[in-house]
């Protein structure tokens, strides 16, 4: 045996063992390194593992075997031993075994470097105005970390998958948003940027947030291969990233990986000794289901009517696969609540059917704040105010973070009164969601309410900015604003300009301004308001802003007791601050208590522009 182990060190068998297995896990490193970068498979990492191992006894063999001369490789029995020059070969052996370890040292401490989370101060990148927009003022500035989760990119070879990337994006956007203290822009405006050249340092402007998160998604049959990678703002460095090849069937373990990697990476500046890990409940065991659930949301988004009916089409094919699929029937139910929002029509061939559809989700599961939401616009739509109030409260206590909860609460203030309560939930949507078009519209109209002019255009003219898809509502509110200063010459404009572009439904408009500005016109502009029906459907202002302006606050009043009667009233009109003298007419209270409004504002609050003084009540 000891005559054996001699004879392995004279030939450097020994030597070539160490050298192999260096070399050999070098290559393995440098393959773990550059493959995905490559976006190789990782199955070509276990081929050079597969490789390597097969090439092992060969080296042993031909180190035994084989013998490196000056003239050669020879046989080592054909080689004279007097003349054999092993032992300069091994020196040359040893020479390479240290110079490869000390490469192999080198490589383990750049990977630890660069992949490593690591401990970053907090460097949160303000704009002077740290405005999503740069027209945009009044954003409170935030200290919390924030990150940004763009869009991924769609690497498949079918772009129709398109939706599958922008899911897997919003589902991780919807996993970090619950890390208490990390501040997440939601889906609208992290969106915003998509098919742009915007550079990351803009996008974190707009949207004032330190990190970004991006990456990119390749699917393919039943595989995915998800590529994420965390960014430093502020230095442009990298903290973070991976890739990850997965069966579809791992989607949801992949995406509790990436967001526990991301606060790891993040735990320094999130005050965290030890960052526990993000889980969440798959919401489906259906992969199929699933899948159409993210192509429905992807359409869903995009709002419209047609779309809405698209994205409501595959709802319920996913419901079909995964009847107990919640968030899937919460998605139903919402695109129902909408529809008819977007296309006209009458409420009632849509509007029970989101209220049962979101029923069903709540009894699969309670905590989502969408059909909660639903439920609570229904009970809105039907006058139940405080049955309303409970749902909303209800649906931003499941989901704080759902802009669209926050959205229709406030617009249910609005509508009740609380001019003030609403502005302040739109202020909170807006910091979620500050590049959405419809946010910045709704708070648009809002400011109104409570005399904040300047503000409001700047809201206005954003949403306008950004695309809002009601631009027709985008006229109104202009209008509106003019009004509410009394610029009513500037008001008239903007309805003739859109009547002139065919938008003939705003003609009374245009009669009832032309009667206020001329008083040889105001005789035409009563008889055209007084053929105004409540129920029927309104494309422009309500007649009874027309009727403060011509100084005629009877009919004004005697118009909202048709409207209540056939339950056909919109409230703001009403809390509008020109309208004083309608509310002070004595059948005013009479109407908001037979509606149902005194008895809410016990309970909830009262609006500015009323009051109960010792069992009295009065509206200013």
């Amino acid at each position: 045996m000891a005559s054996l182990f001699e004879e392995l060190k004279r030939r450097n068998v020994l030597r070539v063992v160490v050298l192999y297995i260096v070399v050999g896990w070098l290559l393995i490193q440098v393959a773990d390194v550059l493959f995905p970068a490559m976006e190789l498979p990782n199955w070509t990492i276990r081929l050079v593992f597969a490789m390597l191992l097969i090439g092992f006894p060969a080296a042993i063999i031909f180190s035994w075997a084989f013998e490196i001369t000056p003239e050669g490789v020879k046989r080592e029995k054909d080689v004279d031993r007097s003349k054999s020059v092993t032992h300069h070969t091994g020196r040359k052996l040893d020479y390479i075994t240290i110079g490869v370890v000390i490469a192999a040292v080198a490589l383990a401490f750049a990977d630890r470097l660069t992949r490593e989370p690591q401990v970053v101060a907090e460097s949160v990148v303000q704009a002077e105005t740290a405005q999503p927009v740069e027209t945009s003022s009044g954003r409170p500035e935030s200290s919390e970390t924030s990150i940004a989760v763009l869009p991924f990119v769609n690497m498949s070879d079918d772009a129709s998958n398109e939706y599958f990337s922008d899911g897997i994006s919003e589902e991780l956007l919807n996993l970090l948003v619950r890390v208490e203290g990390l501040r997440v822009p939601s889906r609208t405006s992290s969106f915003a940027f998509k098919g742009t050249n915007t550079d990351l340092p803009t996008i974190a402007k707009k949207l004032a947030v330190d990190h970004v998160l991006e990456g990119s998604v390749r699917k393919a049959g039943n595989r995915v291969r998800i590529t994420a990678q965390l960014i430093d703002v502020s230095d442009d460095r990298h903290l973070w990233s991976e890739t990850y090849d997965r069966d579809l069937e791992d989607i949801f373990a992949v995406q509790d990986e990436i967001a526990t990697a991301i606060v790891e990476a993040l735990k320094g500046v999130l005050g965290m000794a030890q960052a526990a890990p993000v889980e969440h409940r798959p919401p489906t065991d259906n992969i199929e289901a699933y899948q159409l659930y993210l192509r429905a949301r992807h359409i869903w988004a995009k709002r419209g009517a047609e779309n809405l009916k698209t994205s409501l089409d595959y709802f319920e094919q996913a419901v079909e696969l995964d009847p107990g699929f919640a968030r899937a029937l919460s998605g139903m139910a919402s695109a129902y609540m909408l529809i008819p929002v977007y296309q006209g029509g009458d409420t009632a061939d849509y509007w029970p059917l989101a209220r049962e559809t979101a029923e069903r989700a709540l009894e699969k599961d309670p905590d989502i704040g969408e059909a909660h939401a639903v439920i609570a616009a229904a009970h809105e739509n039907a006058s139940e105010w405080r049955d309303a109030e409970e749902a909303f409260r209800r649906a931003v206590a499941a989901d704080p973070y759902d802009v669209t909860a926050a959205q229709w609460y406030a617009e249910f203030l609005y509508n009740v009164g609380r001019n003030g309560e609403a502005v302040k939930w739109l202020r909170k949507a807006y910091e979620l969601d500050p590049l959405s078009p419809i946010v910045n519209a709704s708070l648009a109209f809002a400011l109104i309410g409570v005399d904040g002019f300047e503000e409001a255009r700047k809201h206005g003219e954003i949403a306008l900015e950004l695309g809002i898809a009601d631009s027709a509502n985008a006229q109104l509110f202009f209008a509106l604003l003019h009004l509410s200063q009394g610029r009513y010459t500037e008001a008239l404009e903007v309805f003739e300009e859109a009547v002139a572009r065919g938008r003939e439904s705003l003609a009374m408009d245009v009669l009832a301004l032309r009667g206020v500005i001329d008083p040889t016109q105001r005789a035409r502009a009563i008889e055209a308001l007084a053929a105004e029906k409540p129920d029927a459907l309104r494309d422009g202002l309500n007649p009874p802003i027309y009727y403060v302006l011509l100084d005629m606050p009877g009919e004004a009043l005697d118009y909202l007791e048709r409207a209540a009667a056939m339950e056909q009233v919109w409230w703001p009109p009403y809390w509008w601050k020109p309208a004083v003298d309608v509310r002070r007419d004595p059948r005013f209270v009479p109407i908001i208590e037979e509606a149902g409004l005194v008895d809410y504002w016990r309970e909830y609050g009262w609006p500015e522009s009323c009051r109960e003084t010792n069992g009295q009540v009065t509206c200013e």
